[in-house]
């Protein structure tokens, strides 16, 4: 370990060497080579040059040439979208030639990881699945990069690695690459953002989750007001005073309402997790005003492209309010108690607590499907449409029926179906 700490400094040797050192010399291409991929990085002027001429081709062979129309309806879109950049000063000694993107399925909880491939240049690229815009993350080792990105977009991002080892030095604070160059449909959109971000203090996380087990739910909220006060007086500042575009200021502005949301229902959940054994009856004792911030989320797409809100909806489907619903007269098993759960938590959701039917209380209805799918109605296709039918009756957008038919035909084939009645038959 030491002789490779010396060797990494740089440091001059003398000429006289020994065996062993010579060994080491010898060797080390071989590992260099190996771990750059079998190509050296070209770090000149023409090189870099050769790298900024690659990321050019690359935006302007993106399918997608201007952003979205939301006001014209333009939103879910089937469709891939292509992550490129560069890393400035890299080498594959870094420890890392890869990076990952996860690009979860919120609508319909699948999961996928996407791997972003880095070349020994710095070079990176990666193919994104997508339905809809969203904010990203891309990782490289310990260090993350949030991005806004289109479906059928290519967006290119520029990093330098000088901004990498500072970060390394940062014990408790998160650094948020201020430098980051972009380029692409949204490339506005996200130095925007990145320059936003970067002048936020960050979020007592700490304080905030270790006051759950102590704070009791009518205080919760004004110590949460109280305790994040700094950064939302900053977020407030510099909304008023950055000249931001309107695309930019509406993801900040439901990226706030999306975050605090889900500070509110992480308290719920771990309050109602503590007390599950002492709650007797619904709603519990957490109190029903609680609850109103349910009221402010609004019928409203571009929530989902929030960073957070997959974290949020998740919550939100597993409310404590549930353990209520879960301990009412309800059938044992099977369709029926799967249908009366559902009828239950609308007038939960949407009577007792007032919340607003939205596309975000839809999509709790198509998340619930695949599990019900897998697990309730496991060989049961019959029972299995008529919950779907169900669930689909109350379903105002045309996208999210298309995804809840989609995992019926995918946990029920046609073609598996026909097999088995053939075998039947015979």
């Amino acid at each position: 370990m030491k002789m490779m700490a010396f060797l990494r400094r740089g440091l001059r040797v003398k000429p006289a060497m020994t065996p062993l050192i010579l060994l080491i010399f010898g060797l080390l291409p071989t590992f260099t080579a190996a771990a750059a991929n079998k190509a050296v990085p070209d770090f000149t002027p023409s090189g870099i040059t050769k790298v900024q001429a690659w990321l050019d081709g690359e935006v302007a062979r993106s399918k997608r040439k201007a952003l979205m129309d939301f006001t014209a309806g333009e939103f879910f879109s089937r469709d891939t979208a292509r992550l490129v950049g560069y890393i400035k000063g890299y080498n594959p000694r870094a420890g890392f030639t890869t990076g990952t993107v996860h690009a979860d399925n919120v609508i319909t909880r699948e999961d996928y990881s996407v791997e972003i491939q880095v070349h020994a240049d710095g070079r990176f690229e990666g193919n994104i699945p997508m339905l809809f815009p969203e904010v990203l993350r891309v990782t490289f080792q310990k260090q993350y990069f949030d991005f806004y990105i289109q479906p059928g977009e290519t967006l290119a991002m520029v990093l330098d690695w000088n901004e990498f080892l500072k970060a390394g030095r940062m014990k408790n604070t998160q650094y948020k690459f201020p430098n980051t160059k972009y380029q692409g449909v949204s490339a506005q959109i996200n130095t925007e953002l990145t320059a936003f971000n970067a002048q936020l203090p960050d979020l007592p996380y700490r304080k905030i989750y270790g006051a759950e087990q102590k704070r009791k739910p009518a205080d919760y909220k004004a110590f949460l007001t109280s305790i994040t006060a700094d950064y939302t007086n900053q977020y407030r500042r510099l909304l008023e005073t950055e000249n931001l575009s309107a695309p930019t200021r509406k993801i900040l502005q439901d990226s706030y309402k999306i975050k605090f949301a889900l500070f509110l229902l992480d308290y719920e959940d771990a309050y109602g997790y503590a007390n599950r054994d002492t709650i007797e009856h619904f709603p519990g004792e957490l109190p029903l005003e609680f609850y109103e911030f349910l009221q402010e989320i609004p019928n409203d797409k571009e929530l989902l492209s929030t960073s957070d809100f997959d974290i949020f909806v998740n919550r939100l489907e597993y409310a404590a309010v549930s353990y209520g619903i879960y301990r009412a007269q309800i059938p044992e098993k099977g369709l029926e108690r799967a249908l009366e759960i559902w009828r239950l938590k609308d007038l939960t959701y949407l009577g007792l607590l007032k919340m607003p039917y939205s596309i975000v209380y839809d999509l709790t209805k198509v998340r619930d499907l695949e599990s019900k799918f897998e697990q309730l109605f496991k060989n049961r296709r019959d029972e299995a449409s008529k919950f779907l039918t169900y669930i689909e009756e109350s379903i105002a957008d045309p996208f999210l029926k298309e995804e809840a038919e989609r995992l019926f035909k995918k946990n029920y084939p046609l073609e598996k179906r026909a097999t088995n009645e053939l075998q039947i038959t015979k």
